[in-house]
């Protein structure tokens, strides 16, 4: 039996934005481990929050207009959504907090390693 080439090119888009889906959590998790290692307020996170949200909403629209002539479809919307489940399920709550707490323990680590040197230097270069 053979696929027709319209269902083939639906199914392409289908993977496409299940991808978008995916690029687009690691992307916010990349942001979440930020936010986990350099803590901030609650401007500095609302801001990222909507370039991400701008970044992520121009994401869908070129994926919309480039693959399917700017109409908009059900399936689609379901494949960014399950892309960003299946990534989020699979690898982001995993990696979130793993990286978060190696990152964390390499900034303790040269926190101790600039404060061994700034006395190192301090007797070193005392008057």
């Amino acid at each position: 039996m053979e696929i027709s080439k319209s269902i083939f090119e639906e199914m392409e888009i289908l993977r496409n934005a299940c991808l978008l889906g995916a690029v687009m959590m690691a992307l916010y998790d990349a942001l979440r481990i930020f936010r986990r290692v350099v803590p901030h307020g609650t401007v500095w996170v609302s801001a990222e929050d909507v370039l991400y949200w701008l970044l992520f909403g121009t994401a869908v629209f070129l994926l919309l207009y480039r693959e399917n002539d700017g109409a908009l479809r059900a399936y689609i919307i379901g494949g960014t959504a399950a892309g960003m489940l299946f990534y989020y399920l699979l690898l982001g709550r995993w990696l979130v907090r793993r990286l978060s707490i190696y990152i964390s323990k390499g900034k303790k680590r040269l926190k101790k390693l600039a404060k061994a040197v700034t006395i190192w230097l301090h007797k070193r270069f005392r008057n």
